[in-house]
């Protein structure tokens, strides 16, 4: 009785949001997001048309994954989109997790994108690049993530909260190649180069470039391309090139966007209709068009390609999500948003 008074309330500001049960529209599936809406609603509004299968939104910036723990068997998620692959570990790890079993995901999602367990599937990926002035030979002054910490760039770069997930997966990523000491002093130096404290979003970032507050900056790729698409930044953004650190040691550091099937999913076999249908090679194009991130199942297009082919890094996601505690520790001790 508890459990179900519990869920009630749930359910019932769930619907304040426009959330529903399945007992209330079978025709529905419910999902958990860290993504912007922005960048996903899209995708919904195509399956929406595609199956008549409404999908229902939670989008929030806070632990969705501490957050299904805690609402147990009441929680009405059937899926969660996580913008990290160590939030996607962190799911698998969090006894939420049902196994994604799907010949449809599994045709189109190369194992490279997929758990082990199929426990989670990568749905697009991006690279964390180095953005700097559009000038000629000025691709080259910087190669790499590790010359960041060099005094040549002291008070020239610019970077958003080392806390963003984006960059405590960078930091993961140099903790994987290099090891903690390494890293620490690392962080210390690139701390020791800011044009000024970490602020602001990624876009921001590459806007400060082109205005000429710093000399390069750190952000996703797929910044650069929505930026280019908009008439209000697209004249920063032309300004700038984008630089795809490490080719010639450890490759550039990629993250993807994934989703994650609730073990207690109240709408499973629409939970996984819509899995299947973004994991298909129309709504990888999709990704490619609207948020100029790169697809994981199909053949770059033509835009994404013109930004230059690089190498990625060759380490496995899940070694890289396995230290993730150890970059937001490392940040601690540098005090590097100080």
């Amino acid at each position: 009785m508890a459990g179900s008074y519990v869920q009630r309330m749930i359910f019932g500001c769930l619907l304040a949001l426009g959330m529903g049960t399945s007992a209330q529209a079978g025709n529905e599936v419910n999902v958990y997001t860290e993504r912007q809406p922005q960048f996903i609603q899209p995708v919904f509004d195509r399956f929406t048309k595609a199956t008549g299968i409404r999908v229902n939104v939670l989008y929030s910036q806070t632990d969705l994954v501490d957050r299904i723990r805690r609402e147990h068997e009441s929680t009405p998620a059937d899926i969660l989109i996580a913008v990290n692959v160590g939030r996607l570990v962190e799911a698998a790890n969090a006894d939420i997790a049902s196994p994604i079993t799907s010949p449809i995901v599994d045709e189109n999602i190369p194992t490279t994108y997929r758990d082990t367990n199929n426990l989670w599937v990568g749905l697009t990926s991006r690279a964390r690049v180095l953005v700097t002035p559009r000038q000629a030979g000025n691709q080259m002054q910087i190669e790499s993530y590790e010359e960041l910490a060099n005094p040549q760039w002291r008070g020239k770069i610019c970077i958003r909260s080392g806390y963003h997930v984006y960059n405590t997966g960078l930091v993961a990523s140099m903790l994987a190649h290099h090891g903690p000491e390494y890293t620490r002093n690392w962080l210390r130096y690139v701390k020791g180069n800011l044009a000024r404290k970490p602020q602001g979003g990624d876009a921001d970032q590459i806007a400060a470039v082109a205005r000429g507050e710093c000399s390069v900056a750190i952000a996703n790729s797929y910044y650069y391309g929505k930026m280019l698409d908009d008439p209000a930044t697209r004249k920063d953004a032309s300004r700038v090139q984008i630089v795809f650190p490490n080719q010639k040691s450890t490759g550039t550091h990629v993250n993807i966007t994934g989703v994650v099937l609730m073990k207690r999913a109240p709408n499973r076999e629409n939970a996984l209709k819509l899995i299947e249908f973004m994991s298909s090679n129309e709504i990888q194009h999709v990704y490619a068009a609207v948020n100029f991130e790169y697809p994981v199942g199909i053949v770059w297009p033509e835009m994404l390609r013109s930004w230059g082919e690089f190498t990625s890094e060759h380490l496995p996601l899940t070694v890289i999500a396995g230290y993730q505690d150890l970059a937001k520790q490392l940040l601690d001790e540098v005090a590097f948003d100080d």
